[in-house]
This record gives structure tokens, C-alpha cells and sequence, in this order.
């Protein structure tokens, strides 16, 4: 519903009290989605994170830009072929925490204004999901940043933190 690929059976969303539905496509344009299940090609990192884009149409500052903000610089430095390293059919060649960073980094560099993390520390372990919570803090000063998520009392950085109970939407203190 809020990335307006479903309308609500009751009520409507609007935004700054005008209907989403009224300007849909203009919407949809600043939206960045982050899944849980995270999609990757059997490409390189490059091609991963610049999705749409021909080898030679993508903008390698734009790339090295959002690599920094997830923090995969030094990991990328590393490997022996860098931006062009395959990740394996679905990210198989890659942890967790690379695929979930390569994902957020795929989003950034279409530049949305609003940013929607459908469970996005889900499959991470502690210390990674730290890493991604802290990452999207951090992007919360230049983007609206929506964040779904079973674990409340990890969203202590968020500025309104929301529960749906019974269909009720309630707004609580974390």
C-alpha cells in the first residue's frame, strides 16, 4: 500500500493531504524499495548496484559514492577484480550483510527521496544488523526513511515508531 502498488480497501494515503493515488506515477518515481529477500544478479558488483545501467552508461563516481555510505569500500578494495567481482546467481558468493549493504547501495544510487526497509535486518546476524541499523540512522538527515520491522526495540533511532494491532494502527514509545 505504501509503495501504491495496492490501494487501501478503506480510507487513502495522502501526503501533505493530497491522495498519493491523485499524482501515482510521479510518487512511485521517489520511491526506493529494500526487501527482505534481497535480488541480485548473476553479475558483477558494478552491474548490481547501477541495475538498469550498460557498462559504459554508468556513472563510477555515483557507484564508489554509494559503496561508501553502506560501507563496503574496504571489502571492494579487496577483492582481486573490485567493482567487477560476480556475486553469484543471488548473491551465493557473499554473505548476508554484502548482499542486504549491495541491495541498499542498488536503491541509493537511484536517488529516492523516500526510502521503504521491508525487514532488513531479518537474515543478518547482531552484529550486522548494528551495521545496517546504523547505516539507515544515518540516511534518516537526507531521506524519509520507513523502516518495517518485527523488532520494535531495535528502532530506538526512529523519530515515530508505529504497531498495527488488530488492524489498528497506534503509535508507541520504543
Amino acid at each position: 500500500i505504501l509503495t501504491g502498488l495496492l490501494s487501501p480497501n478503506k480510507g487513502v494515503i495522502l501526503i501533505d493531504g493530497v491522495n498519493i493515488n491523485n499524482y501515482i506515477k510521479e510518487y512511485q518515481s521517489k520511491l526506493g524499495y529494500v526487501s527482505q529477500s534481497v535480488v541480485l544478479l548473476d553479475e558483477s558488483i558494478k552491474k548490481n548496484i547501477a541495475f538498469e545501467l550498460e557498462d559504459d552508461k554508468i556513472d563510477l563516481n555515483k557507484v564508489h559514492n554509494v559503496i561508501k555510505q553502506v560501507d563496503l569500500t574496504d571489502w571492494i578494495n579487496n577483492l582481486e577484480t573490485g567493482l567487477d567481482t560476480g556475486v553469484g546467481e543471488q548473491g551465493i558468493q557473499i554473505s548476508g550483510g554484502q548482499k542486504q549493504r549491495l541491495s541498499i547501495a542498488s536503491t541509493l544510487f537511484k536517488n529516492p527521496e523516500i526510502m521503504i526497509f521491508d525487514e532488513p535486518t531479518s537474515a543478518l546476524d547482531e552484529d550486522t544488523e548494528t551495521k545496517v541499523l546504523n547505516l539507515i540512522s544515518n540516511l534518516k538527515r537526507e531521506k524519509t526513511i520507513i523502516i518495517i520491522s518485527h523488532k520494535a526495540s531495535k528502532l530506538n533511532f526512529c523519530d515515530k515508531t508505529y504497531v498495527v494491532d488488530k488492524g489498528n494502527l497506534k503509535e508507541i514509545n520504543v
